[in-house]
């Protein structure tokens, strides 16, 4: 019999910093939002060498707790684990990882926090901490696989022996989207399936937006991390094709990174028309859409693509690539999809978009993605998968 409240850890691949801001606010908001139906718990291992870790261990100082990420909903605790030189272990980083288990789980005997259920986001490395859990606790997890492209897991396990076994040991593997789950299916065991649960938007905080006046320029907006994968230049590109045609835009790029995208926007002539303004935290990000005509998304690639999804809930139409994610929401009703790559058809969509902006009712925009992606839906799928896994008892 599943607990009526079931304790359920999770684990992250990515740091996720104070206050949940950053380049993954997602997976804070997700995780923050099942707190409210499970008695949540926040593992962080963090690796040290094995002279510091002697010390904080002699201090009492390896397992920690107290606010940090979260205001006080989740639990959290941090656990630093000694790392040995390679040259004395012959064990890379992957191997480190997947010995970490024990330690991780007398940690968490020793907190009084062994829970019901664990939920591993991304596959390295926090899959290979869950697995490490359910061999040293019995604990099932449930692996929920977000990054894009999945081959980068692969690239990390070249021979797949330990993402097959990370896979194949999940009570349940759930993607973010259709083309990712794909990508996941070869590396399951006959017979296993990927579920799909989407990433979740906050509809409480994108909130629909009156239509601003329109008058030039012309208000597009794009939201990401500036590398080279979102196709900025490709929009970039899209923006200097409609000035010259003689339709005034401008161009808000919301994001940080390696790639400036100063050159490009210097070499185009695009100086006064394209903003690089750098991060925008949540509210910064909802107050650009509110104040933005059209989101563009060049992504040549994506899992879900939640930015196009945010600028719907706050009543703005999206011209997005089918790169993967956008598509499967995205469509005429709501703006436009056009070929990741193609900045002569990006150009086409925004001004064939741009010419009808008072056919987009913001409330509808906005209620379409609250009935999927918001957060009432997302917690009901996701409490359907653990009661499912808690029901059954163990691991599939």
């Amino acid at each position: 019999m599943s607990p009526a409240r079931p304790r359920v850890l999770y684990l992250s691949s990515w740091a996720i910093g104070p206050g949940g801001q950053g380049e993954i606010s997602f997976l804070h908001e997700q995780i923050e939002e099942m707190a409210g139906a499970v008695d949540a718990l926040f593992l962080e291992p963090r690796f040290a060498s094995w002279h510091r870790w002697a010390l904080l261990r002699l201090r009492g100082r390896d397992r920690e707790e107290g606010a940090r990420v979260w205001g006080g909903g989740v639990r959290e605790i941090r656990v630093s684990l000694p790392r040995f030189s390679s040259r004395v272990t012959g064990r890379g980083l992957l191997e480190e990882v997947a010995a970490a288990g024990p330690a991780l789980a007398a940690r968490l005997r020793e907190a009084g926090a062994v829970p019901d259920l664990v939920h591993a986001n991304v596959t390295f490395p926090a899959g290979l901490w869950a697995r490490g859990l359910l061999l040293s606790l019995g604990v099932p997890y449930l692996l929920q696989e977000h990054q894009a492209p999945f081959e980068k897991q692969s690239g990390k396990d070249p021979g797949g022996e330990r993402l097959r076994a990370v896979m194949g040991g999940a009570a349940e593997v759930v993607a973010v989207g259709e083309d990712l789950a794909g990508r996941m299916r070869p590396f399951l065991p006959p017979g296993r399936e990927v579920r799909i649960v989407p990433e979740m938007v906050r509809t409480d905080l994108f909130r629909p937006a009156p239509r601003r006046e329109f008058r030039a320029p012309l208000r597009l907006v794009s939201v990401g991390g500036l590398v080279e994968r979102k196709g900025y230049e490709d929009l970039m590109r899209a923006v200097a094709a409609l000035r010259s045609s003689g339709l005034p835009c401008e161009a808000r790029i919301l994001g940080e990174g390696p790639d400036r995208l100063e050159g490009i926007r210097r070499d185009l002539g695009l100086e006064g028309a394209v903003h690089l303004p750098g991060h925008a935290g949540r509210e910064a990000v909802r107050a650009a859409l509110a104040a933005s005509d059209i989101l563009v998304h060049a992504s040549r690639l994506e899992t879900f693509g939640i930015a196009p999804a945010e600028a719907l809930a706050c009543g703005r139409p999206a011209v997005t690539t089918a790169c993967g994610g956008p598509e499967t929401y995205v469509d005429a009703s709501c703006g436009a999809v056009v070929p990741a790559g193609s900045p002569g058809a990006l150009a086409a969509a925004v001004r064939e978009v741009a010419a009808c902006l008072d056919a987009f009712d913001p409330e509808v925009l906005h209620a379409r993605v609250a009935g999927r992606f918001g957060p009432a839906a997302h917690r009901a799928r996701m409490l359907s998968l653990y009661e499912g896994i808690l029901a059954r008892g163990h691991a599939a």
